[in-house]
């Protein structure tokens, strides 16, 4: 559990830093096969709500390729630790 935490609040960060809204990152996680709604995906990056590794791993996967073209951002970690 203590890894999912992790994985969250540094997603959570990783969005804030670039000024990203859930929204946004909500569009490029439907598109890589997330099935959360958008109030569920913004709550757990709000650290309000933990979702299945899975459903973070996607999550991730959207944040990562927002973040693509920004040279030096941090960037969200999947469930393997790797990021």
């Amino acid at each position: 559990m203590a890894e999912g935490i992790i994985q969250q609040w540094i997603a959570a960060q990783a969005v804030g830093d670039a000024g990203f809204d859930a929204g946004e990152v909500w569009l490029y996680y439907l598109s890589s096969g997330g099935s959360l709604g958008e109030m569920e995906l913004a709550g757990h990056l709000a650290g309000l709500l933990m979702i299945p590794s899975a459903q973070r791993d996607l999550a991730a996967e959207a944040i990562n390729e927002l973040l693509e073209d920004r040279a030096g951002s941090k960037r969200a970690h999947y469930s393997s630790g790797a990021g």
